[in-house]
């Protein structure tokens, strides 16, 4: 997909932003496994980061990506959601239904959400058979240190309850398409074996 690096869509991905993205696009034959990667991991692993990182290199390349990052999306089609583990699903599944509107158009759709749970996992499988699961693997205690967001800092206030490696499970995904251990590696390190991991995969 040569000269379309503006696709890349940098702003919090709704529902009508991303039918607008998609517009220009055909429906194609679906192929989720070629698609959609789904980034997995506690917060401050470094999900957004490297999904952010290795959408604008792919886009510079040439090629149609959109992000997701479940943060963002809380803001706007999840506003109403909490943390408990139905909301948790139900946010899962509003952001699987907005993937399968960009993955059906042959789009690169790089997903950063906790995904705590095998269930939360199965939500996303049901919808997108076979998307690729990366699992961004890193100690509760170096995110907790990077707090880049801020959320280990509101639970900890009490503000949020429910969260996923204080008060709440995380389980570490059984059979992950990609692991990406950003414990020991660089960003630029992890970034690239993403995207490497995505072109290996992706029908370009």
């Amino acid at each position: 997909m040569s000269g379309l690096s503006e696709v890349y869509v940098h702003d919090r991905p709704t529902q009508q932003a991303c039918n607008q993205f998609c517009n220009a696009f055909p429906e194609t034959h679906v192929d989720y496994s070629a698609t959609v990667f789904w980034m997995t991991g506690l917060s401050g692993a470094g999900k957004t980061t490297l999904a952010h990182a290795a959408a604008r290199n792919l886009a510079s390349a040439g090629h149609a990506v959109q992000v997701f990052d479940g943060d963002e999306l809380r803001q706007t089609i999840s506003q109403d959601l909490g943390f408990s583990h139905a909301d948790r699903a139900e946010h899962i599944y509003r952001v699987a239904r907005l993937v399968e509107n960009t993955a059906k158009r042959g789009i690169i759709s790089i997903c950063s959400l906790i995904t705590p749970t095998e269930a939360h996992r199965e939500i996303v499988q049901t919808i997108l058979p076979q998307a690729n699961v990366v699992y961004v693997a890193c100690s509760l205690q170096l995110c907790e240190q990077r707090d880049v967001k801020g959320l280990y800092a509101t639970v900890r206030s009490g503000k949020i309850t429910d969260y996923t490696g204080v008060s709440a499970p995380f389980e570490i995904p059984r059979s992950p398409d990609c692991t990406l251990e950003t414990v020991f590696e660089s960003v630029e390190t992890s970034c690239a074996r993403l995207e490497k991991y995505i072109l290996s995969r992706a029908i370009l």
